[in-house]
């Protein structure tokens, strides 16, 4: 180097300045070159250093990767990675550890499904379908549970369907309805439960027809009518019912009630003077009529008696709305006072002294013949022929007026009511004939007192609606 480096003085020396220092330029740029491009002693202890550290560096990566791979966890490749997160196998771990992961999650949901097939119960597919929303059984797990509480509902049905059958009850139909509108039985039970209406509403037009033969009046039957208008006895309801109002209007005596209202209002009128006007009049005229037609209805609740006594036309101005108040009074006072004598009921009649049968036993209420039945009989033909044979003794002379012993008496055990002393108290008046024509009897002597009208329709109304 030291020889070029004379060479190119010598040479410099003799070409011109300016080329001169142009050389020299180039000189020391070529020397500075050459010198940086030899390296120095520390340079190449610092690289021998770095190859060594990385020489030892991938051996500590292959040697972490064999004991991973070794080990052949999930654990193991992450803590390689951890360790050595640009080493060579990083690619290869994370896919180890993926493959890992995703056979772990296979085996769990295998282990998972082989319970819930084990349990086989619709709890058990839930929690499958929970915990492995995407797992390889999901639609079988979806599919069993959909037949289990197919089954659970069909079975639900079946007992609720035997239990409304055991009961055999109209409620027991409905509650089935309600709990199981689409059941499989819903139409049996809808049938049953319109079989039992219909048996209801027979038996309920059955009874009310019994009830209306027992009364046999105008009115119950009409009451029949009206309530089953569609009942299997109407047209016969109706036929009894007009027989009985014809029969009833035959037998009611009939009375005139125009003149009997024209005269009661005037025999009012010279009593309290003033005028009568012709709405008085068919008040009075209407309530006869109503009163009459009470009377035709409920002609079967009276007695005989109590027609004759009350149904008189020769007395002063005779008036339906009276023989109807005395009828209703008679047939109500009767009725209460049998059942002051005999209570409301039901009775009991009073046991029979087991001294009365004879030959017999009484045991618990039963009346038992004796075992020697036979030789009773043949003791009654012995006595019989030994009775025709002598004459029978008399305990007394006749005619001697000897003592008589009277057979004994015992107490009833069922005690007898004892007739009532008090005052007898009308039952009240219901029926709007009678209180219009108590109404207008007392009008003369009630009218102005008080808040009491002075006209007469009006005194009657104001009563009537207070």
């Amino acid at each position: 180097m030291s020889g070029s480096w004379r060479q190119q003085l010598r040479h410099a020396r003799r070409v011109p300045f300016p080329k001169l220092a142009i050389v020299a330029v180039i000189i020391a740029g070529a020397a500075l070159t050459s010198a940086c491009s030899q390296p120095s002693d520390t340079q190449q202890a610092q690289q021998q250093q770095q190859a060594a550290d990385e020489q030892a560096r991938t051996e500590a990566d292959e040697k972490a990767w064999a004991d991973a791979e070794k080990a052949g966890t999930v654990a193991a490749y992450t803590a390689y990675l951890q360790n050595f997160g640009a080493g060579t196998h990083v690619s290869e771990a994370s896919q180890r550890i993926v493959a890992l992961n995703e056979a772990a999650r296979k085996a769990a949901d295998e282990k998972a499904w082989a319970d819930a097939e084990k349990a086989g119960t619709a709890s058990a597919f839930t929690s499958y379908v929970q915990k492995f929303g995407s797992g390889a059984h999901v639609a079988e797990a979806r599919q069993r549970l959909a037949t289990l509480d197919e089954q659970a509902r069909k079975d639900a049905d079946d007992k609720a369907w035997a239990d409304a059958d055991k009961a055999g009850t109209a409620a027991a139909f409905n509650a089935y309805i309600q709990k199981f509108g689409s059941g499989a039985h819903a139409a049996e039970a809808r049938q049953r439960l319109a079989a039992l209406d219909e048996q209801v509403r027979k038996e309920a037009d059955e009874k009310a027809w019994a009830d209306a033969e027992k009364a046999g009046t105008a009115s119950a039957f009409t009451s029949y009518v009206q309530k089953f208008g569609s009942g299997a006895h109407v047209a016969e309801a109706r036929k009894r019912a007009a027989a009985l109002e014809t029969q009833g209007r035959k037998e009611v005596p009939t009375i005139d009630i125009q003149k009997t209202c024209q005269l009661a209002a005037g025999a009012m009128v010279k009593l309290m003077g003033g005028t009568t006007t012709e709405q008085d009049i068919n008040a009075c005229l209407d309530s006869e009529q109503k009163a009459r037609d009470q009377i035709i209805k409920d002609r079967a609740t009276y007695s005989s008696a109590d027609k004759v006594q009350c149904m008189r036309t020769g007395v002063y101005l005779p008036s339906y709305v009276e023989w109807l108040t005395c009828l209703e009074m008679e047939r109500d006072v009767r009725k209460m006072q049998q059942e002051e004598r005999f209570g409301a009921g039901p009775w009991t009649l009073p046991k029979v002294r087991s001294a009365i049968n004879e030959g017999r036993t009484v045991s618990a209420g039963v009346l038992e013949a004796p075992a020697n039945d036979s030789a009773q009989r043949a003791s009654k033909a012995a006595r019989a022929g030994s009775r025709l044979a002598a004459p029978r003794r008399r305990a007394a002379r006749r005619g001697s007026g000897g003592p008589y012993a009277p057979a004994r008496l015992t107490p009833p055990s069922l005690p007898l009511a004892q007739q009532s002393t008090g005052v007898y108290i009308p039952p009240p008046v219901s029926n709007p004939s009678a209180q219009i024509n108590q109404l207008n009897q007392s009008f003369q002597f009630n009218r102005g007192l008080g808040n009491n009208p002075t006209g007469r329709d009006s005194f009657i109304r104001y009563n009537l609606t207070r």
